[in-house]
This record gives C-alpha cells, structure tokens and sequence, in this order.
C-alpha cells in the first residue's frame, strides 16, 4: 500500500510508516503545484495509486463528489 500524507500531517511520520508500507510521500513533496490543495491532492492520489492519510474532515466531503482514491 502507498501512502500519502495529507499537508496537515508531520512529515517526520514518513520515517515511521516507511518500514510497515511501500511508499510513503507528504503533499508538500508532490510535484504539483504548492501549497497543495485537497483536490489536486486528491487527484494525484487517485492517478498514482495512493491511500490519503488526513485528519482533515474536507476529504469526507470529496467522497460524496468524487470516486475514492483507490476505486
């Protein structure tokens, strides 16, 4: 499973989920435009194959609009 940290999120959490899952990247590494929105976060996620990890409630709401991540 890839991971990807939300901009909310510590960086220094990639150091501890990197053993446990395959990839884990923080949004303000994306190669997109910064800082990163919810929604090209989302989009980069669902292109690349990665689970979002947030404790942003903003992502429930892109559920009802949009088709998971990983769908």
């Amino acid at each position: 499973m890839k991971l990807l940290l939300d901009k909310n999120l510590s960086w220094r959490m990639i150091k501890q989920l990197t053993p446990i899952f395959s990839e884990v990247i923080h949004a303000a590494e994306l190669k997109i435009k910064q800082p990163a929105d919810d929604i090209s976060i989302w989009d980069y996620a669902k292109k690349n194959g990665f689970t979002i990890i947030s404790k942003d409630d903003d992502f429930d709401k892109i559920v009802l609009l949009r088709k998971a991540p990983l769908s």
